[in-house]
C-alpha cells in the first residue's frame, strides 16, 4: 500500500512540478499584464492631454485669426466710410458748381435777349451750355486755341522781321517795324524786348534822347535780362555824346555793377574812368582805368586803356 503510494507521488510529481512552473508562468503573465494595462492608462492621460492641448491650440488660433479678420474688416469699412464721404462732398460741391453756373449763363442769356428785338424772353429754356447733369460744354474752344496759335505764329514773325533789319543795320526800318510790332502786340516777352533794339536803332541813329528814354523802359520791364549790363553802357554813352559825364559815370557803374565778369565789365570801367576824368576827378580816374589792366589782362581794351592812362599822365 505504502509502494502504491510512494509510485502515484512519483508519477504526480513532474505533473506538480509542471503546474508550479506554469502557475509561476501564470503570475509573470499575470504582472506584465498589469504592467502594460499602467502603461495603457499612461499612454491614454498623455493622448487626452496631448489631444486637450491641440484642440485649445485650433481654438486659439482660430479666435486669433478671427480677431485678425475683424480688425482688416473693420478697418477697410472705416476706409470705405471715408471715401464715401469724400466722393459725397465732391458730388456735392460739383453739383452746387453746376447750378450756380447754369444760374449765370441763364442770366447773360436773359440780359443779352433784352438787347435783341427778335428774341422772345418767354420761350428761352436753360442754359443751352449744359448738356444733361454734370457735363458743361464750352463753344469753339478749338477755335480759340486755333486763333491763340495763330496769333504767336504771326507775333513771332513780325518780331524776327524787325530784328532782321536791325541785323542788316538798316535802323530806320528796324525801328519803324519794331514800333509797329509794338502796337500790334501792346503786351509780352517779345514786345518788351522790343524795346532795347528801339533803344539801340536810336543810339546808332545818333537820337541820343530817345535812346536813353528806350533803355530805360527796357530796363524797368526786364529786371532779369542778360542785356541790363549793355543797357547801361549804351545809357552811359548816349549821356556823354551829350556830355552830361555825371549821368554817364553813373550808368557806366550800373553797367559794372551788373556785369562784372562779362564782356561789358572792361568796357564800363574803362569809360567810368574817362568820365571821372571829365568831370575833374583825375586821381580816381587814373585808378579806375588802372583796374581794367589789373582785373581784365586779356580784354581786348586793355591796349587802349594803357595809352589812356599815359595820356593822362597816370603815375
Amino acid at each position: 500500500m505504502f509502494r502504491i503510494i510512494i509510485i502515484t507521488f512519483l508519477c504526480l510529481l513532474p505533473i506538480m512540478s509542471q503546474a508550479e512552473t506554469l502557475n509561476q508562468t501564470l503570475t509573470d503573465i499575470g504582472q506584465r499584464l498589469k504592467s502594460l494595462v499602467v502603461d495603457i492608462q499612461r499612454l491614454s492621460s498623455e493622448a487626452d492631454r496631448l489631444s486637450a492641448e491641440a484642440k485649445k491650440a485650433r481654438e486659439e488660433k482660430s479666435e486669433a485669426l478671427s480677431k485678425s479678420s475683424l480688425d482688416r474688416i473693420q478697418a477697410i469699412e472705416t476706409e470705405l466710410q471715408s471715401m464715401t464721404a469724400k466722393v459725397e462732398s465732391l458730388e456735392f460741391q460739383l453739383n452746387k458748381l453746376t447750378t450756380d453756373s447754369i444760374k449765370r449763363f441763364d442770366d447773360i442769356e436773359f440780359r443779352l435777349c433784352e438787347l435783341e428785338e427778335a428774341c422772345d424772353i418767354g420761350q428761352m429754356s436753360s442754359s443751352t451750355l449744359f448738356e444733361g447733369e454734370l457735363k458743361i460744354v464750352i463753344p469753339k474752344a478749338d477755335r480759340k486755341k486755333e486763333e491763340i496759335n495763330e496769333l504767336a505764329v504771326a507775333e513771332e514773325s513780325d518780331y524776327e522781321e524787325a530784328k532782321a533789319a536791325f541785323d542788316n543795320e538798316e535802323f530806320d526800318i528796324a525801328l519803324e517795324r519794331f514800333r509797329s510790332f509794338m502796337e500790334a502786340y501792346p503786351e509780352g516777352d517779345l514786345t518788351n524786348k522790343s524795346h532795347y533794339y528801339i533803344g539801340s536803332a536810336l543810339y546808332s541813329l545818333e537820337k541820343w534822347q530817345e535812346a536813353i528814354d528806350a533803355y530805360n523802359m527796357f530796363i524797368n520791364l526786364n529786371s532779369e535780362s542778360l542785356l541790363l549790363g549793355e543797357s547801361y553802357l549804351q545809357i552811359g554813352k548816349a549821356f556823354s555824346a551829350l556830355e552830361l559825364w555825371t549821368d554817364a559815370a553813373r550808368s557806366y557803374l550800373s553797367a559794372f555793377q551788373y556785369d562784372r565778369e562779362a564782356v561789358v565789365a572792361p568796357k564800363a570801367l574803362f569809360h567810368l574812368g574817362i568820365s571821372l576824368s571829365k568831370i575833374g576827378q583825375r586821381q580816381e580816374a587814373c585808378q579806375t582805368i588802372n583796374e581794367v589792366i589789373i582785373r581784365y589782362p586779356d580784354a581786348p581794351i586793355v591796349s587802349t586803356a594803357m595809352k589812356e592812362m599815359q595820356i593822362m599822365e597816370c603815375q
